[in-house]
């Protein structure tokens, strides 16, 4: 808006009021222009917090709020009312509606295949990333991290278009050559993110945002309600919040006798020339697959043990060469044995660590994982395929607890 670039607030007072009562009207004729109201309403409470008419602000600002479905223009409102009330000096309440709404808003992105990309996916030995650059990142498959930093480097404003202009592009062989190229689509194709608002949820899926309404939120809850608390299979001994991945598979086998630790047993076949797939993390005595992952801080970890149960079951599913190297692979671990020359997988435990040990429930998952979870399991089952879902328990370090009882 020119006047408000140029100060002149005294043309602006003239035309809002104006513009309010075009608005409301729009409103009354068409619901869908709420999203135009809220825009303006929040730029009345930024000019009254501006002229210190602190209590008009405070009402043009929660009206903003009652009208948003767009999460970034909420969260532009919520920023201007923290710094209403920075002005009239609550320090404490401008600081936990920050602390409350960045812990909202904060976007959790997981990297997502697209749908109809997966026979590419498994097929390419290259996927190159770029991101407002010529070359980009060429590497083994998608990294997130990479895609952050760019987008980190973006001006304000630019970085969700810098996503719809960036590309993925997967390479039938790591040479990268235009010639082998298996797919390229859009960057923002490759991402999922979910943003919660209060009471209402938001994410964007293929490129698009989309807001989930409470009666399949609830379809969601009821589901992994259901994979959580079915029958367990097997009761898995406490991680050591200090180890890794692989130092707990090899703790759980010490424990478990008839257990194979198969984690960074990568199965490479013509289908799967590039990093491989790692088919498990654990084999069970009966033959059931176990991945295992610890969730720190969001979604992603998961969204990557999501993606790898897909992967593993569709290739020992349909692919005999993965069948016999993961045989093979099984008979030369230590504590293997010889699997069935038909063996086909017909159970999954995706077994699953939170943050600092966090019991696993529908509401301690993050929300995007939700969706992802129940998409899994679907699919899986559609594949003939049980699918079973276990919380793991965490337990501080020993080393940890040795060196508090000498102290």
């Amino acid at each position: 808006m020119p006047l408000w670039k140029q100060d002149r607030y005294s043309q602006i007072a003239a035309m809002l009021p104006v513009m309010l009562r075009d608005a409301d009207a729009l409103v009354e004729a068409d619901l869908s222009a709420r999203q135009v109201r809220g825009r303006l309403l929040h730029l009345v409470g930024w000019l009254m917090t501006q002229t210190r008419q602190f209590g008009e602000a405070e009402f043009a600002l929660s009206r903003a709020m009652d009208d948003m479905n767009d999460p970034l223009d909420a969260a532009a409102t919520i920023s201007t009312h923290c710094w209403l009330l920075l002005r009239q000096g609550w320090l404490d309440e401008a600081r936990q509606m920050a602390t409350q709404w960045a812990d909202d808003v904060e976007p959790r992105m997981a990297v997502v295949v697209p749908d109809d990309h997966w026979d590419n996916y498994l097929e390419a030995r290259a996927c190159q990333i770029r991101i407002n650059s010529r070359q980009g990142r060429l590497d083994e498959e998608f990294d997130l991290s990479y895609l952050l930093d760019r987008l980190r480097v973006q001006r304000d404003g630019s970085r969700v278009g810098a996503l719809r202009d960036g590309d993925v592009t997967l390479f039938k062989d790591s040479r990268a050559r235009e010639d082998e190229i298996l797919r390229r689509s859009k960057a923002i194709q490759w991402v999922q993110i979910d943003i919660t608002l209060g009471e209402r949820k938001f994410y964007l899926l293929n490129g698009e945002w989309h807001e989930i309404g409470p009666t399949y939120l609830a379809s969601v809850r009821a589901a992994v309600e259901r994979l959580i608390v079915a029958p367990l299979s097997t009761d898995l001994p406490a991680w050591d919040l200090a180890h890794n991945e692989h130092r707990f598979c090899e703790d759980v086998v010490e424990h478990r006798p008839g257990w194979v630790c198969m984690d960074g047993n990568l199965v490479k076949t013509r289908l799967h020339r590039g990093r491989g797939v790692e088919v498990c993390d654990l084999l069970l005595p009966d033959d059931t697959l176990l991945m295992a992952k610890h969730a720190r801080k969001d979604a992603g970890p998961l969204s990557h043990l999501f993606k790898q149960a897909l992967v593993a079951v569709q290739s020992l599913q349909h692919d005999p060469e993965a069948v016999a190297e993961f045989r093979e692979k099984v008979t030369k671990a230590p504590s293997g044995r010889v699997l069935p020359a038909d063996f086909r997988p017909t159970k999954v435990i995706l077994a699953i660590l939170l943050k600092d040990g966090k019991e696993l429930t529908v509401d301690t998952l993050f929300p995007f994982a939700q969706v992802a979870l129940v998409h899994t399991a679907t699919t899986l089952r559609s594949w003939g395929v049980t699918v079973e879902v276990v919380g793991i328990r965490g337990k501080a370090c020993v080393c940890e607890l040795k060196d508090t009882e000498a102290a």
